[in-house]
C-alpha cells in the first residue's frame, strides 16, 4: 500500500495552493485561516471563496485577512451557488500545480504543507490524502480516523473507494487532473468529494499519507448532516454508473420464486440467531455462502438462480456485495424492521441490488425513498403474481458441518 513512511518530507518543487470554500461558520474562520497561514512551509497561494454567506461577520473576517496577508486572495460571490460551484470558482483562480482543500470550520496542523510537500516531490501522483483528527466545537480531540485498515482489507483500491470515502481530509489534487475531470459535479453536494474521486482515480494515481495533519470539526451545524436521502441516492447512482462501466449490469429475477422463498426465510430469521447469511438459491436448494472462509464455491455459481443477503451485523459489507455481484447472478437484500442493520445496508448499498425484499410496510417506509426505481421491490405481505412453485421443499445446507435441513412451507422436518 502506498504510504508516506518510505519518503523524505523536507520539501517539494511542485507549487501547492490551498482552497477554502466558505459559507457562514464565522466563529471558526479565524482559527481555520490562521492555521493555513502559519505553516512551517507556506502554501504558494491561499484562495478563499465566500459563497454569499448570510452571517455578516464572515465578510469582515475575510477582508481583514486579505488586507493583512499577501498570501491570501478573497472572493465574495454575489449569490449562493453551493459547495460544488464555490469550489469550481476557487479552482479557476488558482494556478498552482496542486490544490489542497480545507473546510472553513476545520483547521490544519502547522506542519501540514511541509509533510505533504515532501511526499509530492517524491511521488508525483494525482491525488493525496491523509488521516484526520476529529475535534468537538471547542477543538477538543474526540477521536482519530485512519483509512489504513480499510485500504489493507480491500487490497484493490478501486473497489475500496467504491464503498468507502477514504480519500478525504486532507486531500491534495493535481490541478491539471482536476481540470480534466471537469471539477466538482453540480448536484452532488454533500458527497461531491467522493464522486470526483470515483471518477478520476485508478489503481496507480493516488497516494495515502499516513499522518494526522487535518483537524475535522464535528458539530450540529454541519451541512452534510442534512438531506440524507439525497446523499444516499447520489452515492448509489455514482456506484451504479461505475458498476455499469465495469460491465456489471442489473439483472431480472423470478419475482414469484423470490417472494415464496422470502416468506420461508422470514419465518426462519424470526426464530433464529443468524447474524449474517448469504443464501445462494438454485437447483440444489438454498446454500449458505461464507465469503470470509476459504472454501471452494465455484461449482455452485453456474447453478445459482439468485442470491439473498441478510445480516444483523456488518462484516465488510461493501466488499461482500462487490464480491457477490461479479458472479453475474441476480442479487437481493432481505430487509426487516426488526434489524436496523438491514435498513442501513439497503440505504448504503442499493447500487448492487437487483431486488429488495420488504418484510413489512414499516420496512418499506424506512427504505423506499433511498432507492432508485430500477430496483425490483418485493413485498412479503401482499402478492401480485401467482406463486406456483412446483416443489415447495427448500433444502438448506449448512456448510460448517455439512448437514442438511429440509423446510416445507416454513416447518422443520427431521
Amino acid at each position: 500500500m502506498n504510504s508516506i513512511k518510505q519518503f523524505d518530507t523536507t520539501g517539494s518543487n511542485n507549487s501547492i495552493g490551498l482552497l477554502i470554500p466558505v459559507f457562514n461558520h464565522s466563529k471558526y474562520l479565524d482559527q481555520c485561516i490562521r492555521s493555513a497561514v502559519e505553516q512551517t512551509i507556506p502554501f504558494d497561494k491561499i484562495v478563499i471563496v465566500n459563497d454569499n454567506s448570510t452571517e455578516p461577520a464572515v465578510r469582515e473576517i475575510l477582508d481583514k485577512w486579505a488586507q493583512e496577508c499577501d498570501l491570501v486572495d478573497v472572493y465574495h460571490l454575489p449569490k449562493n451557488g453551493g459547495i460544488c460551484a464555490c469550489q469550481n470558482f476557487g479552482l479557476s483562480k488558482l494556478k498552482t500545480d496542486y490544490v489542497a482543500f480545507l473546510d472553513c470550520d476545520d483547521y490544519l496542523s502547522p506542519e501540514a504543507n511541509q509533510t505533504v510537500s515532501g511526499v509530492v516531490a517524491s511521488t508525483c501522483k494525482d491525488y493525496y490524502f491523509t488521516n484526520r483528527t476529529h475535534v468537538d466545537d471547542s477543538g477538543e480531540t474526540l477521536s482519530k480516523y485512519s483509512p489504513k485498515h480499510v485500504l489493507e482489507t480491500y487490497g484493490k483500491f478501486s473497489h475500496c473507494l467504491l464503498e468507502h470515502m477514504v480519500v478525504s481530509h486532507f486531500k491534495i489534487i493535481r490541478r491539471s487532473r482536476l481540470k480534466k475531470a471537469g471539477g466538482f459535479e453540480p448536484g452532488t453536494e454533500g458527497v461531491q468529494d467522493w464522486v470526483l474521486a470515483v471518477q478520476m482515480l485508478d489503481e496507480e494515481n493516488w497516494f495515502y499519507i499516513d499522518e494526522y495533519v487535518y483537524y475535522h470539526r464535528l458539530h450540529s451545524n454541519q451541512t452534510t448532516e442534512s438531506n440524507q436521502s439525497k446523499h444516499f441516492l447520489t452515492v448509489n447512482r455514482t456506484r451504479r454508473k461505475s458498476l455499469d462501466q465495469k460491465g456489471i449490469k442489473r439483472l431480472p429475477v423470478d419475482k414469484a420464486k423470490v417472494r415464496f422463498i422470502g416468506r420461508l426465510l422470514n419465518r426462519l430469521f424470526e426464530f433464529s440467531s443468524i447474524e449474517q447469511a448469504v443464501l445462494l438459491i438454485g437447483e440444489y436448494g438454498v446454500r449458505v455462502y461464507e465469503p470470509s472462509r476459504d472454501k471452494e464455491q465455484s461449482a455452485f455459481w453456474p447453478k445459482t438462480n439468485f442470491i439473498i443477503v441478510y445480516g444483523k451485523n456488518w462484516i465488510e459489507i461493501g466488499k461482500l456485495f462487490f464480491e457477490l455481484k461479479v458472479h453475474n447472478v441476480p442479487m437481493g437484500l432481505f430487509t426487516s424492521h426488526k434489524s436496523e442493520t438491514t435498513i442501513q445496508m439497503a440505504r448504503w448499498f442499493s447500487a448492487y441490488l437487483d431486488f429488495i425484499i420488504f418484510d413489512s410496510p414499516i420496512t418499506e417506509f424506512e427504505v423506499v425513498h433511498f432507492l432508485d426505481s430500477e430496483i425490483e421491490q418485493l413485498r412479503l405481505w401482499k402478492a401480485t403474481e401467482t406463486e406456483n412453485i412446483a416443489n415447495s421443499e427448500i433444502r438448506i445446507f449448512n456448510d460448517s458441518d455439512g448437514s442438511e435441513r429440509n423446510r416445507h412451507h416454513g416447518k422443520t422436518q427431521t
